[in-house]
C-alpha cells in the first residue's frame, strides 16, 4: 500500500528536465505565458517564457514565476526555494506525461510554494507533485486529478533528507487518483518529523484519500474544514512500526468505503466536531490503533462502526 519504487524511474526523468544552467543574473521574478518564448530571459512581463521549467531555470533562489494567461506550461523539476503563482490568469495547467511526475522537488533544505495550478495526469501512470527532498511544501488553490492506478500518486511527501519537513494543502481539490498510495501519501524517512496540514481540502473519486505511514519517524497530520467523501478508503493512518498522530476537526468523511481506518499501536487519530457518514466502514481501528471522539462528533448511517475512544477537551 505504501510502494514507491515504481515511480522512480519517472522522477529520473523529470530531473532531467532541470539540467540547463541558470543565466548569469538570475531574476528574482519571472513571467510566462501561453505566446511566451523559452529563448528570453522571462525577467520581464513584455517577454515571458513558455514554461515552468525554463522559467525555474532562469530564478534566482527564492524567485516567484508568475502566470499572465491561461496554459499548459509543462512539467517542472524543482531544485531551488521558489514559488510559482497563479492569480487569476486563467487555467495554469501541468499536463504530466504517462509516467513522469508533473512537478518534482528534489533539494535540501529548499521552500516550495505551488498555487492556482491544474496539474492532470490524464489517466496515465506519472504522478502529481513529488516532493523528494527539501524543507517545505505549501500547495494552495490548486486541482489535481486523473492519476491512474500505477502512477505516484496526487501529492507525494516523502523526504529522503533529515530535512524540517512541512506539507500545508489549502483550498485544494484531488480526485481521481488511483493509485494505492493516495491523493495525499506522507511517508516518514531519514531522521526528523513528518508534519502534514490539509485545511480546507476535497478529496473525491480516490482510491485512498490520505495516506499517513510511520517510515523510520514520526508523523503528525492534521485535517481540518475538509471533505474526504466517494473514496475506497478516506483517511488511512498506519502506525505498526512507529507514531503516526493525526487529527480531523470541522470535517465531513462520507460515502467511502472505509471511512477511517486506522492500524498498529503507534497509530492515533483523533476526531473533533466531525461528522463521519454512509460509509461501509465508519471507525475502523485494528492492531491496537486508537480512534478517539472528544464527544462532539457525528457517527451516523455508516454500514458497520466501532465505537471510538472517549477523549477529553484540555
Amino acid at each position: 500500500m505504501t510502494k514507491i519504487a515504481p515511480a522512480l524511474s519517472g522522477l529520473a526523468a523529470a530531473a532531467a528536465l532541470g539540467l540547463n544552467l541558470a543565466p548569469a543574473q538570475a531574476a528574482s521574478k519571472l513571467w510566462v505565458s501561453s505566446a511566451g518564448l523559452d529563448s528570453t530571459s522571462c525577467g520581464a512581463i513584455t517577454s515571458p517564457c513558455a514554461t515552468f521549467q525554463r522559467a525555474h531555470n532562469n530564478a534566482a533562489a527564492g524567485g516567484e514565476i508568475g502566470v499572465l494567461n491561461p496554459g499548459d506550461y509543462g512539467m517542472v523539476s524543482i531544485t531551488k526555494s521558489i514559488s510559482i503563482i497563479n492569480d487569476g490568469g486563467g487555467e495554469a495547467a501541468i499536463q504530466a506525461s504517462s509516467s513522469t511526475e508533473a512537478v518534482t522537488v528534489d533539494s535540501g533544505g529548499i521552500v516550495v510554494q505551488l498555487r492556482g495550478l491544474t496539474i492532470d495526469g490524464g489517466g496515465g501512470s506519472g504522478g502529481g507533485i513529488f516532493f523528494l527532498m527539501g524543507s517545505s511544501l505549501l500547495v494552495q488553490n490548486c486541482v489535481i486529478k486523473n492519476f491512474g492506478s500505477g502512477s505516484l500518486g496526487g501529492i507525494v511527501f516523502a523526504v529522503q533528507s533529515a530535512d524540517t519537513r512541512n506539507l500545508v494543502v489549502t483550498d485544494t481539490t484531488i480526485a481521481n487518483v488511483a493509485s494505492t498510495n493516495g491523493a495525499v501519501f506522507v511517508v516518514s524517512y531519514n531522521g526528523g518529523i513528518e508534519n502534514a496540514l490539509l485545511e480546507r481540502v476535497v478529496l473525491t473519486g480516490n482510491y485512498m484519500g490520505i495516506n499517513a505511514v510511520y517510515g523510520t519517524t514520526p508523523v503528525n497530520l492534521t485535517v481540518a474544514d475538509s471533505a474526504v467523501y466517494g473514496n475506497t478508503y478516506g483517511i488511512y493512518a498506519n502506525g505498526l512500526s512507529g507514531p503516526v498522530v493525526a487529527v480531523v476537526e470541522r470535517s465531513r468523511i462520507a460515502n467511502n468505503n472505509y471511512g477511517v481506518l486506522v492500524v498498529g499501536p503507534g497509530a492515533t487519530l483523533a476526531l473533533n466536531n466531525s461528522i463521519v457518514t454512509g460509509n461501509a466502514y465508519g471507525l475502523r481501528p485494528t492492531s491496537g490503533a486508537v480512534i478517539g471522539s472528544y464527544g462532539n462528533n457525528v457517527v451516523y448511517k455508516n454500514t458497520t462502526d466501532v465505537a471510538p475512544t472517549p477523549f477529553t477537551l484540555q
